[in-house]
């Protein structure tokens, strides 16, 4: 916002944005399926380690290097102005985080408390399928839309390889 960036902070527009947000769908469902970063997760589900994330049975990750969290969540979006229709989309949002114990006591030269650290947000990022997002922009008719797409693309496939092997050019 160049015209107005005197007037306006970040937190004002992102204020604006949530509260609009709000006026589009004023009640939201959120139902988180699986979180990675959980402290009683050992005790509760097995987990295995990748590089520097860790995983569970559930498909959730925590980097520890990168304090990235990925959260997998089902989200009930309705709009006021569409009366009977509630869109049902699965997302990923994936939440960067900073150690705010870590920026403290980088300042203080304390040890960190390993215990129960505390983080912020500094960026999340949400990620919807393709079929979950044309719920959104085309409701009603979305999934069908895509379902027709993803078989129209499988036709195609099929019709190059079925020219490719006439052809003698496959592989």
């Amino acid at each position: 916002m160049p015209f107005a960036a005197a007037r306006l902070q970040s937190r004002d527009v992102i204020h604006a944005i949530y509260r609009w947000y709000r006026i589009l769908s004023p009640q939201i469902s959120i139902h988180i399926i699986s979180c990675g970063k959980d402290n009683t997760a050992p005790q509760r589900h097995a987990q295995r380690r990748i590089g520097s994330a860790t995983a569970n049975k559930r498909g959730t990750a925590f980097d520890d290097k990168a304090n990235i969290l990925y959260v997998n969540i089902r989200q009930t979006f309705a709009v006021w102005f569409i009366p009977f229709y509630k869109a049902d989309v699965r997302l990923v949002v994936v939440l960067h985080l900073e150690d705010t114990q870590r920026l403290a006591n980088s300042e203080t030269s304390e040890a960190p408390n390993t215990v129960n650290p505390r983080y912020l947000i500094t960026r999340q990022e949400d990620h919807y399928q393709v079929n979950e997002f044309v719920k959104f922009v085309l409701p009603g008719i979305g999934p069908l839309f895509c379902l027709f797409w993803q078989f129209l693309s499988t036709l195609v496939c099929l019709l190059g390889v079925f020219g490719a092997d006439v052809s003698g050019v496959g592989f």
